[in-house]
């Protein structure tokens, strides 16, 4: 469900530019409850691409196309995550989650680095 409000929310961006710093502080926000819970209910990478959600979507973020299309990125991580049930940061399915949202982030914008 909460995967499904973020997908809204980061399509309501890429369809109205001007409407982007207030669906932004949506997401932000919605993004701090899972970074603060993923680790809680068995589930850290939630809270890892939370967690980076959280600062891509912070009061100084881009606006950009591009930083809008790194956010959907990770929405899409989070979703794979709450609906494959990866518990883990190890193993080949949580590996393969983390070099997606990688590469994803490095096409958009080759500058920005994932913290951890």
């Amino acid at each position: 469900m909460v995967g499904e409000w973020l997908l809204l929310l980061s399509a309501r961006a890429v369809d109205s530019p001007e409407s982007r710093a207030a669906l932004f502080n949506e997401i932000n926000s919605t993004a701090f409850d899972l970074m603060e819970n993923g680790g809680v209910f068995g589930y850290p990478l939630v809270s890892t691409f939370a967690g980076q959600l959280y600062k891509l979507t912070g009061k100084d973020s881009g606006m950009d196309d591009p930083h809008v299309e790194i956010i959907r990125a990770h929405i899409d991580a989070l979703r794979a995550v709450i609906k494959g049930r990866v518990k883990g940061v190890s193993g080949d399915v949580a590996g393969k989650l983390i070099a997606d949202l990688e590469s994803a982030v490095k096409k958009h914008a080759p500058a920005i680095q994932l913290a951890s």
